[in-house]
């Protein structure tokens, strides 16, 4: 019989990424719910760094070099915040904990299966991709406070949507189960969850899942190297496309058709963008020669066929069969 793996040996063999965040954000949950911590005192809000740089000024402007100092060193201290902040689930600032914990595991589902998919499980280009999608979450969220300084965003309801999009764009043709009722293609996941997250958060809901789903769309265009304009007009890139795309059927040659409702990738689903030289060193990570920049513009990806769902799997030459047909009992 064999030995089953110990919780600290399961723990280990979920990709680094994934672990912390997940490990992370169940020890913050249980802080929080243990009283030991305040949610208020984890979350981003542009007005906490606005009020203490004011502070901050008048301070150096009355105040005697120690207390600007303190002052100085009090407002680069907030900046955890810009990290805590992806730790704390909706669930514990408007009190759905049930909901809190269905998005810790939907989160550690999808991160996990991105990290070890898109990423083939490389620390340092996981870890980038990380931080530019939380970079362009706060950004725009500062942008939002001068809309509506009042509101507060749930960054951890954020990063879920730009994750579950991210995955769902490198398997729009994979069936899940919404709900674990409805049968939808993976495709078609982000939209179903803001959906959702607009009937149970409303306003707050919609807008905070469609900043996830914007960052992750941002960072598609950067590893691709196009630009978020031009992909509303997928024709514009055609030529870069692979030909056989567009010429399934060409004559005299064998190709396996795809089924008709296949989705192919677009432009913004090409290219792969690995982390600086920099990242590599400071993580003391091995630089993977096989991480290398890919954009749409360079060499032509296939479309990716292996998660086309069949009822059953057999062999094939690519020619077609050119017997005659009858029904049983003709």
């Amino acid at each position: 019989m064999s030995r089953q793996p110990t919780l600290a040996e399961s723990v280990g063999n979920i990709p680094p990424i994934a672990r912390f965040f997940t490990v992370s954000t169940l020890s913050v949950c249980m802080l929080i719910s243990l009283g030991i911590i305040d949610p208020q005192q984890m979350i981003f809000h542009p007005s906490i760094y606005i009020e203490e740089f004011e502070y901050t000024k008048a301070v150096f402007t009355m105040g005697t070099w120690t207390e600007a100092v303190k002052s100085v060193l009090l407002l680069v201290f907030e900046c955890y915040r810009c990290f805590t902040s992806f730790l704390v689930p909706a669930g514990f600032l408007d009190g759905n904990r049930m909901g809190a914990v269905l998005d810790i595991y939907f989160f550690y589902k999808f991160a996990n299966n991105v990290e070890i998919g898109k990423f083939k499980g490389n620390f340092p280009d996981c870890l980038w991709f990380t931080l530019i999608c939380g970079t362009s979450i706060l950004t725009m969220t500062v942008g939002y406070y001068f809309y509506d300084p009042t509101r507060i965003t749930r960054h951890h309801e954020s990063m879920l949507l730009c994750i579950t999009y991210i995955w769902a764009r490198g398997q729009k043709n994979s069936i899940v189960n919404f709900l674990g009722i409805v049968p939808i293609k993976a495709y078609y996941l982000p939209m179903f969850t803001l959906f959702i997250k607009a009937v149970v958060h409303g306003y707050d809901g919609l807008v905070d899942s469609s900043m996830g789903i914007a960052g992750g769309y941002l960072y598609q265009c950067l590893q691709s190297s196009t630009a978020p304009i031009y992909n509303l007009f997928p024709q514009f890139y055609r030529k870069f496309y692979s030909s056989s795309i567009y010429s399934r059927n060409r004559v005299g040659t064998n190709q396996v058709s795809l089924a008709d409702d296949f989705i192919n990738d677009t432009v913004f689903d090409r290219g792969y963008l690995p982390a600086p030289s920099w990242v590599y060193s400071i993580l003391k990570y091995p630089v993977d020669r096989s991480s290398k920049r890919i954009t749409a513009f360079g060499k032509p990806i296939e479309p990716v066929r292996s998660d086309l769902k069949s009822e059953a799997s057999a062999t094939t030459t690519g020619s077609y069969f050119k017997g005659r047909g009858f029904r049983l009992g003709s």
